[in-house]
């Protein structure tokens, strides 16, 4: 099993009804190929974190590095994992807490 953790800024600011739109998407194409992980969010930075088999991690890690609406995609850990740290979680979501900045 694998777990990629990413960072990447949006090329362009999106409203909360295009975050929630990507965020329907992206846990229906997860929950498909059994990929767990979250999505945390503040104004044009994310990161995210995906976990699975290894090769559906790779490859759906690709679809969103290929994804236009992002820019400067940066893998911070590439590793393997005995277990999910969000084994419930399609996509997890999380604003990045205010009190961060």
């Amino acid at each position: 099993m694998r777990s990629i953790v990413y960072t990447s800024t949006q090329t362009r600011p999106i409203t909360d009804t295009e975050l929630a739109q990507i965020l329907a998407v992206g846990r229906e194409k997860n929950t498909a190929l059994g990929v767990t992980g979250i999505l945390a969010h503040n104004g044009d930075n994310c990161l995210g974190i995906l976990e699975g088999d290894d090769e559906v991690v790779r490859t759906r890690f690709e679809q969103v590095r290929l994804d236009p609406r992002h820019t400067s995609v940066r893998v911070l850990l590439d590793e393997q994992i005995q277990r999910r740290a969000f084994p419930d979680w399609s996509m997890a979501f999380q604003p990045m807490d205010p009190l961060m900045r």
